[in-house]
């Protein structure tokens, strides 16, 4: 028996921009690839086994390449001016294939960056409009023989809710693509998205399963989907109103969650940490589901940068 080389924890690819396309009015798709990835964990980069698997990308900062960190000194890394070593964003890997690349097949990586022109642009949005295919970038992620980095863990769960807000949806895609193959009745599934314009629900609708409700934004960030899924859980008015306004469910307030309870349920959440976490309140506090059934990814925090 050949033995599988296990590869460090954490190693950095260097890859090349194979493709860049716009998606909806809000995304940029972005295809890397590069022989680098062949040494990652192969639950990133193997086609079909993407889920949630987020990967870090080195954003160099505007006009200049940035410093490639060791991946043993990220924190010292973390410590170089910003305008010298540049950002760490993450990034959820929408899909993974192959091409070919300098006359050999190398592992590729879709990424959807969204985007946030004018005063809400950050550095990945704007690095992400700058980049155009032939150009290097440098990612992070596990090497071969390690988990890869992510949260989404249904088991045999016969009932299954996910809900996010844009950032979330590469992952929330990959998944339902994923249930979507499973033979016919082997789990409910609802997936729910809520998506900054209906420009972006028509992009996104082509890539959806019949499982999966995009929702255009209307009023204030995250409002449609937390009174969507409130919907789907079962929970009250009042209930909704309470994560809303970062409260808890008063104990009134509290509902059997007779659309997910049954058949071992289990709730995956992501997005921005505010609204994972009223939406977590929504299904633990107000539906009832237990804790350990629930996952969660804060992607972003609203006012905060991550690196």
């Amino acid at each position: 028996m050949t033995a599988i080389a296990v590869e460090a924890p954490i190693l950095v690819a260097q890859t090349r921009v194979v493709r860049v396309r716009e998606l909806g009015e809000s995304y940029l798709r972005l295809v890397l690839a590069g022989p680098d990835l062949s040494r990652w964990s192969r639950d990133v980069v193997d086609p079909g086994t993407v889920r949630d698997a987020y990967i870090k990308v080195f954003v160099p900062p505007p006009g200049g390449r940035g410093i490639v960190p060791d991946p043993l000194a990220i924190r010292e890394w973390l410590t170089l001016p910003e305008q010298e070593r540049g950002w760490m964003r993450t990034y959820t890997v929408r899909r993974a294939d192959s091409v070919e690349l300098d006359g050999e097949h190398v592992p590729a990586l879709t990424v959807d960056v969204v985007v946030h022109p004018g005063a809400d642009e950050g550095p990945g949005s704007g690095w992400a409009r700058s980049v155009r295919p032939g150009d290097t970038v440098h990612l992070a992620g596990p090497g071969r023989g390690h988990a890869p980095w992510a949260a989404w863990a249904p088991g045999a769960a016969g009932r299954v809710v996910c809900a996010g807000d844009e950032t979330a949806a590469p992952a929330l895609l990959s998944i339902a693509g994923e249930l979507a193959a499973e033979p016919r009745g082997t789990r409910e599934v609802r997936i729910v998205l809520e998506l900054p314009t209906p420009a972006d629900v028509r992009a996104l609708s082509a890539e959806a399963p019949e499982t999966v409700t995009l929702l255009s934004r209307s009023g204030e960030r995250g409002h449609a989907l937390v009174h969507h899924l409130g919907g789907v859980l079962g929970v009250g008015q009042g209930c909704v109103e309470s994560v809303l306004d970062g409260r808890r469910p008063a104990e009134r307030e509290w509902q059997t969650a007779t659309t997910v309870s049954a058949g071992d349920p289990y709730v995956f959440l992501a997005g921005e940490a505010g609204l994972v976490r009223a939406m977590r309140r929504l299904a633990v506090d107000g539906a009832g589901i237990p804790k350990g059934a629930v996952s969660f990814m804060g992607y972003w925090r609203r006012g905060a940068a991550e690196s």
